[in-house]
């Protein structure tokens, strides 16, 4: 089913009334203080977004209070809200800068509370994933290649950062001084591979192989409902099926993934 959203911001005003009265029932709201709302830039502001400067301690926009209050103030307006298009700000978690551990642990906060309150993050259009609306931003963004094209995105900031000098990493571009001494290598002899290789080869020969098959196909039926795979893959492991075993009947069954390539 096709969904009429409006993209809003968080702040309640004659937009939100307008959007009622044009018909919309939907909306796709940014955060106070998130990341996508923090880069919009201001009348006359032609530089990018100001330095982020972190909120104060205390409630945030995408604490689970907060957005829930938000909630109830599109509700107020005859609105719903049906996508959360913003996250906590992650610009040191690109850059690989001071606060990236915290901003890390915002994006969990934030993520964990969407899905108490049941609002997927960052899906296309409001339109819900088969699976539920708790997980349908994440798996959106999966099927879509939305988190292939923020890590290339990263990896793309950080190797600017690194060439310009912002970014100090010991023995690439800072303290580049060679060890003058020869360093002693670890070297893994052949002869531990053949003695795992003989291990294995003589487990399989002692195991029940009728045990295995029965274990690893019980396990193949479990992954085809919706049931738990856990006990069926500890039988199997009980059972001596090897992980190549294990993940090769799982792989016939599902297939591979493979990421879309987006940059």
């Amino acid at each position: 089913m096709l969904m009429i959203t409006e993209l809003l911001t968080p702040t309640p005003g004659p937009l939100w009334r307008l959007v009622k009265q044009a018909g919309i029932d939907h909306v796709v709201t940014l955060l106070d203080g998130g990341e996508q709302l923090w880069r919009w830039p201001e009348p006359g502001q032609e530089d990018g977004p100001p330095p982020f400067e972190a909120p104060p301690r205390g409630e945030r926009a995408w604490d689970r209070s907060a957005l829930a209050r938000l909630q109830a103030a599109y509700r107020e307006y005859g609105l719903e809200l049906a996508v959360i298009e913003d996250t906590a700000p992650m610009d040191a978690v690109r850059l690989g800068t001071a606060g990236r551990d915290e901003q890390i642990s915002w994006l969990h906060d934030q993520i964990r509370a969407m899905g108490e309150l049941g609002k997927p993050l960052n899906s296309e259009g409001g339109v819900d994933h088969a699976v539920g609306p708790m997980t349908s931003g994440i798996l959106r963004g999966i099927e879509d290649g939305w988190f292939m094209s923020e890590i290339a995105e990263a990896a793309f900031q950080y190797q600017v950062s690194l060439e310009k000098g912002d970014k100090k990493v010991v023995g690439v571009n800072c303290h580049t001084a060679s060890v003058t001494h020869e360093l002693e290598i670890l070297r893994v002899s052949h002869e531990v591979e053949r003695e795992q290789v003989a291990t294995l080869k003589t487990r399989k020969t002692d195991r029940d192989e009728d045990a295995v098959r029965a274990a690893v196909q019980h396990m193949v039926e479990v992954a085809r409902t919706d049931g738990n795979m856990v006990p069926a893959m500890l039988d199997a492991v009980r059972a001596e099926a090897t992980l190549g075993e294990i993940c090769d009947a799982l792989r016939d069954e599902w297939g591979v993934y493979r990421e879309p390539a987006r940059f």
